[in-house]
């Protein structure tokens, strides 16, 4: 439960800098998987910043979406409310993790503790499924 409330708190947070009100930008609904050195993760929470297009006078161009990466690496994201999607763009994927303690085989699962910065996604119109390959190495 103490770990589910920190997620919760970031959550909040990357809702509350947003502000408030529906989208007033074009959304479409994001979930994935998201693995670290092609095993899935297993917690942490991941976070898509829309990012200008270049050249482009529009220096905002959306909110921040967020979700929890579930026990088996999946997510969906949300922006302005549960599991409504993401803004439709290009966004740089950031990665907050989390408490990964579980072992596997007597080794302990790699951990990503960071998406490069250089790691940007596309979410288009329509549905989408975004699969995140992170390394530890980063």
């Amino acid at each position: 439960m103490k770990r589910n409330g920190k997620y919760l708190c970031l959550l909040l947070f990357v809702f509350a800098v947003g502000g408030c009100g529906g989208p007033s930008y074009e959304m479409t609904t994001v979930d994935g998987i998201c693995k670290c050195d092609g095993e899935p993760m297993s917690t942490g929470i991941i976070v898509l910043t829309p990012v200008p297009e270049p050249g482009s006078k529009n220096t905002e161009p959306g909110k921040p979406a967020a979700a929890e990466i579930q026990p088996d690496g999946r997510f969906t994201l949300s922006t302005y409310g549960d599991k409504d999607g993401a803004v439709v763009g290009k966004h740089q994927v950031h990665l907050r993790p989390g408490d990964d303690d579980d072992e596997e085989g007597g080794k302990k699962k790699p951990v990503c503790t960071k998406a490069p910065e250089d790691l940007i996604v596309e979410v288009k119109p329509g549905k989408n499924n975004l699969n995140i390959e992170l390394s530890s190495k980063d």
